[in-house]
């Protein structure tokens, strides 16, 4: 590079080659910004598995709801338990 650059100081007329910084540009360290981005993936698989839990629990409580009291939810059919 440095080479080519005493070269091109030797010619007078020879056009300016250089490339300058952007202005709104920060150059950080790109493994944080990774890991910065595994880390909200992570999160948001985890919320993910956890919204899951929460569905499958109502589910199971809405079947064990059905089973004792006989009230089906889903299909609008509330038949009042009998006596014995």
């Amino acid at each position: 590079m440095i080479i080519v650059q005493k070269a091109l100081a030797a010619m007078p007329g020879a056009p300016d080659l250089s490339i300058g910084k952007p202005e709104n540009v920060a150059i950080t360290n790109i493994g944080t910004l990774i890991q910065g981005a595994v880390q909200e993936a992570r999160d948001r698989i985890t919320a993910a598995l956890v919204g899951l839990a929460v569905v499958a629990s109502a589910w199971a409580i809405m079947l064990i709801i059905s089973y004792f009291f006989g009230i089906d939810i889903l299909s609008g059919n509330i038949t009042p338990p009998k006596a014995y």
